[in-house]
């Protein structure tokens, strides 16, 4: 994944920076989080599980001098029920962070943490998000 990033990268700088055209190319990685999960509707009475959060997507960073900063990719957080024994809706899943640099002056993180489940209405807890993966290399 990052032979391909580095690819792309340079790609885009030979064409949009100097101007020239390669013979062939590798494109950008574009790449989204997904979407939450919706609630559920109690058919018996009027209450609704709480929807999922939506998972974080990736970033790519790439510089050559990095002086400090924090990537944030987090999980969305399960949404609450309404109703008596309705769940909570789960935490989505964090996503990638992909940080390339030529040199840092301090330090560089990442936060990729799944979302928080949230608390059921006497139905069941939603559960937390899986945690992604940070990669930061030099």
């Amino acid at each position: 994944m990052v032979t391909y990033i580095l690819q792309g990268l340079s790609d885009w700088w030979l064409i949009n920076v100097l101007g020239k055209t390669p013979s062939s190319t590798t494109p950008l990685a574009f790449m989204y989080g997904s979407g939450g999960g919706a609630g559920g509707v109690n058919s018996g009475g009027p209450a609704a599980g709480g929807g999922g959060g939506g998972g974080a997507g990736e970033v790519v960073v790439y510089g050559y001098d990095i002086v400090s900063g924090t990537v944030n990719a987090v999980g969305g957080n399960g949404a609450h029920c309404y109703g008596s024994y309705a769940g909570g809706g789960g935490g989505g899943g964090g996503g990638l962070v992909f940080i390339l640099y030529g040199a840092m002056a301090t330090q560089v993180s990442a936060s990729v943490a799944g979302g928080v489940g949230s608390t059921g209405c006497g139905g069941g807890a939603g559960f937390t998000g899986a945690n992604g993966t940070a990669y930061i290399a030099g």
